[in-house]
């Protein structure tokens, strides 16, 4: 017997938290970590089943492959997402491990256990795996849907700072429903969107049109600005076929900047799952090289966050406190943030700094600020920062709050950062919902090295008008790039295609198509 006392080892060296690389790798070993360390896949998919660690009875736990895992993956400065199902045969209702627990005190203490023991390691954690198919999930969907409730707030009861994934379904089940009435029904629970990718005519391109498909659906239910991460998709393919697929599908994700993470399953094969990356005595497959080429070309965006708390995590980013910026820590849907303080007293905004060394004075203007914000649907949530030629303050845009009461996710792209710390007592940029309005922000991330749309610009000719207008209503964009159109209009940029920076290269094209919510599959792949 294990007891799950607290897990206290952080990582022993720096890693990009940001990559977007990653693999399932349920079954850890040196050499599967190895595969993974050597080709910079940065995120391991791994199991942290409650039927496997409490199997034999009520608070009686084997952490030792979690540990072990947790371990590897913090000695080699790799990223932990742990499933957490499926049901222990003394907590099933059917004596079945897709059974829906008979009590779901069980499942909300072996959830808060496992991130209480991991919280100074493993922030990302999954409910349950393909709950629409019946051989993982066998009860309804109005239960598990009760299920995720229970197990984010335990997660976020034990860990304020962790992220609650799901609802992981898969396409080869009816996910429509699904993710409609999770979201609908719980989206105050859910930080990240997390769902499987089968479907699509069993090629990279028809499944990239499946995900665009999905996507758009997400956005129509006014959730397009949370995180979305696939967090499974492979082909169990000849070697000839399978790491040309790999390469298309991660070429094909790099052309769609809502798609945060990318799992390929899996990272071995096994007896009988030929989709894996190494073979089954764990020597290295073509697929294996085709993933580490494609991340070597391809590397993740250096960047820099601080994570707001009652002790704020930073990482090359600060909160610096002035006059008109006082902050104070809170909780918000069970996710440790904080507020400005006196919103009617002369608190409107939240003042950033950046570290010196990751960005000064020009030497990196083109950044991408991710802004983790809770949507209470009052006014619009804005962006200023210290610019190259437009002052101290300028404008990156705003979004629209839209009364969701959750937690989302906007990107504010820059072009012409100077970041003097010319601001407020040396601030780079700042936040601010409107003089009065109190807003909460969480998870800030600064990024170098993406993809620069002309905002707007929906037509991709250069200058934002009327056309432009015309594409958004044609497409049903969303809200938030209808406030892009607006706070652009007249604007004419410097070449109707956009600013491109090294990382990844990309269809412009795409990204336009998919900022108005079109679904059209982009007519060229990068190989």
């Amino acid at each position: 017997m294990v007891l799950a006392t607290a897990w206290a080892a952080p990582p022993t060296r720096a890693s990009d938290i940001n990559s977007p690389y990653g693999v399932v790798a349920f079954i850890p070993s040196p050499t599967r970590f190895d595969a993974m360390e050597d080709a910079d896949i940065a995120w391991g998919r791994y199991d942290f089943s409650w039927r496997s660690v409490e199997a034999t009875g009520k608070g009686v736990y084997n952490w030792g492959v979690q540990d072990y895992a947790v371990a590897e993956a913090n000695a080699r400065g790799l990223h932990i997402y742990a499933g957490l199902g499926y049901t222990p045969t003394w907590a099933s209702a059917a004596g079945n491990a897709n059974s829906r627990p008979t009590n779901n005190q069980d499942w909300y203490d072996y959830v808060y256990a496992a991130v209480s023991r991991y919280k100074g390691s493993v922030k990302y954690w999954e409910m349950w795996n393909e709950p629409n198919l019946m051989h993982f999930w066998n009860g309804t969907r109005a239960q598990f849907i009760e299920l995720f409730k229970v197990g984010a707030d335990a997660a976020h009861a034990a860990d304020p700072d962790c992220m609650v994934l799901g609802p992981e379904i898969s396409s080869a089940g009816a996910r429509t429903l699904w993710i409609t009435d999770l979201l609908q029904q719980a989206g105050d629970k859910v930080d990240i969107i997390s769902f499987h990718q089968y479907d699509g005519g069993d090629l990279p391109e028809g499944r990239l049109f499946a995900m665009d498909s999905l996507y758009n659906h997400i956005v129509n239910l006014g959730y397009g600005n949370k995180p979305i991460w696939i967090t499974e998709s492979g082909w169990a393919t000849d070697n000839h076929t399978q790491p040309k697929y790999v390469t298309e599908m991660l070429a094909g994700l790099s052309t769609r900047p809502w798609a945060k993470k990318f799992f390929w399953y899996q990272i071995w094969e096994g007896a009988t799952e030929p989709s894996g990356l190494l073979r089954q005595d764990e020597t290295r497959k073509p697929s294996w090289y085709a993933y580490r080429d494609f991340t070597a070309v391809h590397p993740a965006p250096e960047t820099v966050s601080i994570n707001l708390s009652t002790s704020d995590i930073t990482d090359g980013v600060s909160l610096i406190t002035v006059g008109d910026g006082n902050t104070t820590p809170d909780t918000k849907a069970s996710r440790a943030c904080r507020r400005n303080t006196n919103a009617t007293g002369g608190d409107y905004y939240m003042y950033f700094n950046v570290d010196d060394a990751f960005a000064f004075e020009g030497n990196r203007p083109v950044i991408a600020i991710d802004v983790d914000y809770y949507d209470l649907g009052v006014g619009t949530l804005t962006l200023q920062y210290d610019s190259m030629g437009d002052g101290f303050y300028k404008n990156a845009g705003s979004v629209t709050l839209g009364n969701k009461d959750t937690w989302k996710q906007f990107t504010f792209y820059l072009e012409d950062a100077y970041f003097g710390n010319r601001q407020n007592n040396g601030a780079d940029f700042r936040l601010s919902a409107g003089v009065g309005t109190t807003f909460y922000l969480d998870l800030i991330q600064v990024n170098a090295a993406r993809i620069v749309p002309n905002p707007g610009d929906f037509n991709a000719d250069g200058r934002v008008d009327a056309a432009d207008y015309v594409v958004w209503r044609q497409n049903k964009g969303t809200s938030e790039t209808y406030e892009q159109w607006r706070a652009n209009f007249g604007r004419t940029y410097g070449s109707a295609s956009g600013a491109i920076v090294p990382e990844p290269a990309t269809s412009l094209l795409a990204i336009f198509s998919l900022l108005c919510g079109l679904t059209i599959r982009p007519n060229r792949k990068l190989v």
